[in-house]
């Protein structure tokens, strides 16, 4: 049984290296897309400007009219460290325009639209929902590569060597013992990092089961919307009235024959970036629903932590360096399994040649 798993194993391990190599370049550079956005664009780093719902209100306003073809899906709004709104059309297309001018951000080697295409490629594969589909499945087999390789790994233990880490020479052997060693040193991270990932694009079913075996009630406040209220400002006076300690992260205008407009909100003690916390807006049936996500069931507070694990978004140094970590070594856990693989075939051959 041990011996049919280990070629199992093999050759999954085959079947997903490239996966994973390209998982870990993308995911770790998506990790400081920030960072390099400021450097790329460094009036991206002054000081964001605060608004009172009115002054909010007729900037997103002027912002909806301005790309009203092909029209505004959602806008993220400016934060510490990327002080410029963020415009997600419907076309697919994403920019940043100037917090006070709003016209684009001048992006003179073109940084925004290159994370765009890292994220496409991270969730996607640029094959747009077949290619999700497609990084699930993957994501599946780098999961059971890496939870049969602990599996392979455990009658060995108590041979562990931290120092066969590294090759001690060029046998295979040595490169195998290598492979297995920083295998189970970085495993741990790797199946956070890559269970959280697949979870994500199996999210629903993945709420769902939490939901059902943790609780999934998520308590809402309903009000009736004051007459004469403009509704972007009726949004963000909301969210001063309920949320004073929140952040508004988001900014979704009604979409397709919906009436609702809403912001999300960041709460100080939620991990999301940005927050899974609502204001809603409903002129059509004159109502304000908030619905503060720290308050939810356990369910979907787990559910809620997926994507800052998975991103290294938790908000500490500490985690993001791990998540790092475990993409650097996604390059020397590959690159070792590859070598011994290759080295395996070749004394294979050389032999078969002797005969």
């Amino acid at each position: 049984m041990r011996r049919i798993l280990k070629k199992i194993h093999q050759v999954v391990g085959l079947f997903v290296a490239l996966y994973m190599l390209v998982m870990a370049l993308t995911g770790t550079l998506l990790v400081y897309k920030d960072a390099i956005l400021r450097t790329a664009v460094p009036e991206l780093a002054t000081t964001v400007a605060t608004h009172t719902p009115a002054s909010q209100a007729t900037i997103l306003e002027n912002l909806e009219r301005q790309y009203h073809s092909p029209g505004v899906r959602s806008i993220k709004l400016p934060r510490d460290g990327v002080n410029a709104y963020k415009l997600y059309l419907n076309d697919k297309s994403e920019f940043l325009v100037n917090a006070e001018t709003l016209e684009p951000v001048y992006d003179p080697i073109h940084m925004v639209p290159f994370f765009a295409f890292l994220f496409d490629v991270h969730h996607r594969l640029t094959f747009g929902e077949i290619g999700e589909e497609v990084v699930g499945i993957l994501g599946l087999f780098a999961c059971f590569s890496l939870l049969s390789g602990l599996y392979l790994w455990w009658p060995w233990r108590r041979g562990f060597r931290l120092r066969m880490a590294v090759p001690a020479n060029s046998r295979t052997a040595s490169y195998r013992g290598a492979h297995v060693t920083t295998g189970i040193i970085v495993a741990p991270l790797l199946l956070v990092a890559t269970a959280t990932g697949t979870a994500m694009i199996y999210s629903s079913a993945v709420r769902s089961g939490l939901t059902a075996l943790l609780g999934g009630e998520q308590p809402t406040v309903t009000q009736t919307l004051p007459q004469a209220t403009e509704v972007r400002a009726a949004l963000f006076d909301q969210k001063d009235r309920v949320f004073a300690a929140g952040m508004s992260t988001l900014y979704i205008p009604p979409r397709g024959r919906s009436s609702i407009y809403s912001i999300r909100l960041k709460m100080p003690d939620e991990w999301h970036p940005n927050g899974r916390s609502t204001v809603k807006v409903d002129p059509e049936g004159q109502t304000v629903v908030t619905y503060n996500a720290p308050d939810a069931a356990l369910g979907h507070n787990v559910a809620d932590t997926i994507y800052p694990l998975h991103s290294g978004k938790t908000g500490g140094l500490l985690w993001q360096f791990l998540i790092t970590l475990s993409g650097v070594a996604t390059f020397y856990l590959c690159y070792l399994g590859l070598s011994a693989y290759v080295k395996r075939r070749r004394m294979r051959q050389v032999s078969a040649d002797a005969k």
